[in-house]
């Protein structure tokens, strides 16, 4: 299944995403690694991201933080799926620092999965920056709808 997951035809590739998860091993975990970081289709990329994120392997963590802050050289939606998978993490440090870099991300998608990866009990930086967001307005998007989330997160 791995293997035909690599290869990122559409359709076959997801089919494959969905059967590892309902395996449930975490056998898998190093080659869903391998093609993150390789050089495969984006849709075989983005399929073993969502695999990895719902395995909810920690090994993951490393390989999420740095695509989700490859400004210039991941795609969007990678680079948000990579955020959001941040929250299986999220009561890491390393990760708390990530998602607060995330919440000011040149990407409106970026900085929403970055606060729907933040935990409801926020440690005080986390909390800091999402203040920062309410009140910055060159840093939400036009509809408010990521300060929203942030406001409902704190409690607002």
């Amino acid at each position: 299944m791995i293997e035909t997951l690599s290869e990122g035809e559409l359709y076959l590739s997801s089919a494959c995403m969905h059967a590892l998860l309902k395996i449930r091993s975490r056998r898998a975990v190093r080659r869903l690694m391998q093609i993150v970081r390789g050089k495969y289709p984006l849709c075989a990329r983005q399929d073993a991201i969502y695999a990895l994120w719902w395995l909810q392997d920690p090994r993951a963590e490393p390989l999420f933080l740095h695509i989700c802050a490859a400004v210039d050289t991941e795609e969007e939606y990678t680079r948000q799926m990579a955020t959001e998978a941040l929250g299986n993490t999220s009561a890491r440090p390393r990760t708390q620092r990530a998602l607060t870099e995330r919440l000011f991300d040149p990407s409106p998608s970026v900085r929403y999965a970055a606060l729907c990866a933040c935990p409801y009990i926020l440690p005080g930086f986390l909390r800091q920056a999402l203040v920062a967001k309410l009140d910055d307005p060159d840093r939400v998007d036009n509809n408010r709808i990521i300060a929203k989330l942030a406001a409902e997160i704190l409690g607002n």
